[in-house]
């Protein structure tokens, strides 16, 4: 997921204002007469401007930004879905051709002995399923579990660096229009302009390492979620073929035993 190349939008804008808006008014102007020197009255008009327009740019990236987010958890349900749906087709399957087979032995004439050996089978056999399925089910809860929590921590954390972002930018605003409005000199202005420049870039790169650490932590997450769940899945594997085994090894003792000893 490039997640601080799409959220860093408006980054365009931001440089837009510190690298524009701060540029002396080529004419004079009579307007906002409270600034020191009235020929910088047009700067903080046009910061005003910049700023409703980053305020615009904002509440696009945000509602781009909420759509992304709301397809990419349909598209995940989705999958769920579809995996759980595989799965106990799956189950039923391997259910069908068990009964299968049993109905074939049934169909033997067994004596009494053996009629007890393939009870006793059957019901190793059939603990054994219950405990594989038992595993495979927590495994999986647990996968989801932690990439929920995944998500939802990624999600915070990017919302605080939004957040952020933009109380940094928004004081960065209002200190460049009180600077620029008290300048008397072009040096005072470009004092100002300097100042605001590396506050939008230092709040842009504040906010560029926070989102990278959100996402680098959702992929480790991530990561630990798969590995742990592939480990999972092969004890669950492990466990069942030890019980087979031992439950065959039950009854072929159980058959070579002579009867009536």
């Amino acid at each position: 997921m490039r997640t601080k190349n799409r959220l860093v939008t408006g980054a365009v804008t931001l440089g837009m204002l510190a690298n524009i808006a701060l540029v002396p008014a080529v004419a004079a102007q009579d307007t906002t007469a409270a600034c020191a020197n009235p020929r910088y009255a047009e700067v903080v008009t046009r910061l005003d401007e910049r700023s409703q327009n980053l305020d615009t740019k904002r509440k696009e990236a945000s509602e781009k930004l909420a759509a992304k987010r709301a397809l990419r958890d349909a598209k995940l349900a989705n999958t769920r879905a579809e995996r759980d749906a595989k799965l106990a087709a799956k189950r039923a399957e391997l259910a069908a051709k068990l009964a299968a087979r049993r109905a074939k032995v049934d169909e033997k004439t067994l004596t009494d002995a053996q009629k007890a050996a393939r009870d006793a089978y059957r019901a190793a056999v059939d603990a054994a399923l219950a405990a594989r399925r038992a595993a495979v089910d927590a495994a999986l809860k647990a996968r989801r579990e932690t990439i929920d929590a995944a998500v939802s921590t990624r999600k915070s954390a990017v919302d605080a660096a939004l957040s952020t972002r933009k109380s940094a930018v928004d004081a960065a605003v209002a200190t460049a229009k009180t600077a620029a409005c008290a300048a008397t000199t072009p040096e005072q202005l470009k004092a100002a302009r300097d100042a605001f420049k590396t506050s939008v870039n230092a709040a842009r790169d504040v906010f560029k390492t926070a989102s990278q650490a959100a996402q680098d932590a959702f992929v480790a997450s991530h990561k630990t979620a798969r590995e742990t769940f592939k480990a999972a899945l092969d004890k669950a594997q492990s466990d069942f073929k030890a019980a087979l085994d031992a439950a065959k090894a039950a009854r072929d003792a159980a058959l070579s035993t002579p009867s009536g000893t």
